[in-house]
């Protein structure tokens, strides 16, 4: 399934009814982001003791379709046990077909049938566009939307689909050939978070094909990074590629720091819609 646009979502604060102080102190409060009550997306950080936190944190969701749920759950964030569930709220994204940007959206949060706060979001959608690629005709429009959520302003903000096929003749360092077991972590060249892992694969030309999407506010300065990880040698191979280079064709590319060592890696890039 191809990616039909991005959801820009700001989660600016939360509002969580009091509890007897005897049956605790106050929550360490964070949002986790899914959608279709899929896996967890994204998440705030957690702040301390607070039932009146502020995060203003700005979330890329790529998206696939306009007929699921966004799904907000509040946790209190826990050390060293299960985080607890504080409320959740949903918001159904059909909405945004009609209206693309929801300003000072305030969410009920709900725990069974009681409901346990509110939380204050900004939501704004921006659809992959039709054009042929580029959209300064959207320039101004784009600034402004910008300008009200506190986003970085680019006329070239697109989605990067990126397709990690396999790698080929790595080589080992401690480990034999066959103990072997990889996995390729993706993160971007201004920051190392990892964005995405792929599932595990053995040997010296281990095979993933696995599909992931993100979004890039510039792809002139998008730098792709990917990682060959194995359990016992750690890093056997990495790659540092600028966007525009991945776009021109080749499927074949040299592994740095290692003797030897290819990545088959491919992408492909879709502009968003500002309107």
């Amino acid at each position: 399934m191809s990616p039909i646009g991005v959801l820009c979502l700001t989660i600016q604060s939360a509002h969580i009814v009091r509890w007897n102080r005897l049956l605790g102190s106050a929550p360490d409060p964070f949002v986790s982001i899914h959608i279709n009550d899929a896996a967890e997306i994204a998440r705030t950080k957690h702040l301390y003791h607070d039932f009146e936190p502020t995060w203003m944190e700005t979330k890329y969701i790529v998206i696939y379709s306009l007929t699921g749920i966004l799904d907000l759950r509040l946790y209190d964030h826990h050390e060293y046990r299960r985080h607890t569930l504080l409320g959740e709220t949903q918001f159904q994204l059909s909405q945004l077909e009609e209206d693309m940007a929801h300003g000072g959206h305030n969410l009920p949060l709900r725990k069974g049938s009681k409901q346990r706060g509110d939380l204050l979001v900004n939501l704004a959608y921006y659809p992959v566009s039709k054009g042929a690629g580029t959209i300064p005709e959207y320039g101004e429009i784009y600034a402004a939307r910008c300008m009200i959520y506190g986003l970085t302003f680019t006329l070239a903000p697109g989605i990067v689909t990126l397709h990690i096929s396999e790698a080929r003749r790595l080589a080992p360092r401690g480990s034999t050939a066959d103990d072997l077991s990889t996995v390729a972590q993706v993160s971007f060249g201004y920051d190392d978070a990892v964005v995405h892992a792929t599932c595990r694969a053995s040997g010296t030309n281990p095979v993933w094909e696995t599909t992931c999407a993100f979004y890039c506010p510039s792809r002139a300065e998008c730098v792709i990074v990917v990682r060959i990880i194995d359990d016992e040698d750690g890093v056997v191979g990495e790659l540092s590629l600028r966007l525009d280079d991945l776009m021109e064709g080749n499927e074949w590319w040299p592994l740095s720091g290692c003797t030897s060592g290819d990545l088959r890696m491919s992408a492909s890039w879709d502009v968003v819609s500002a309107t």
